[in-house]
């Protein structure tokens, strides 16, 4: 059975056997781009109200939830808000709040699910140019020194 992969032609792409895509190594796999202006800006209101919505998790209602369920969120909410491993970091806290879903009321379902469902995007989005993560892995330019007349 032969692979099947992307090549580019002239009016888009297509599927073709026998080419290669190739994404790269390292942390850039984590992270598809790094939005700079006005869709930086909504991802960094984005990541501001999850930090928000899990601090209140984390913070606020940590009466009905176990100590280390709060210890979570609010660790993710810092960690969201600055930027730090966006992706893994809104899935892991997307699973938290599941894991708080379960045993919930019914008055906090749509909260709930609000929250999951927003970090669930941020983890789809990245954490955009105004990120802890842009500043260690995102993409550099990489300049040679000119070579002396010989």
């Amino acid at each position: 059975m032969s692979k099947l992969t992307l090549v580019r032609v002239s009016k888009g792409f297509v599927w073709a056997p026998g080419a290669q895509l190739s994404w790269g190594g390292g942390m850039q796999r984590l992270f598809f781009m790094f939005p700079s202006r006005a869709p930086g800006v909504g991802l960094i209101l984005l990541r501001i109200a999850v930090s928000v919505q899990l601090l209140e998790i984390g913070w606020f209602d940590s009466g009905r939830l176990p100590q280390w369920i709060g210890f979570l969120c609010v660790l993710f909410a810092t960690l969201l808000f600055l930027g730090v491993l966006t992706p893994a970091v809104a899935v892991l806290a997307a699973l938290t709040t599941g894991f708080d879903l379960l045993g919930c009321s019914v008055a906090l379902l749509v909260p709930l699910a609000t929250i999951i469902c927003s970090t669930l995007a941020l983890a789809l989005l990245g954490p955009g140019a105004y990120s802890l993560d842009a500043k260690l892995f995102g993409r550099r330019l990489v300049e040679f020194p000119a070579l002396p007349d010989a």
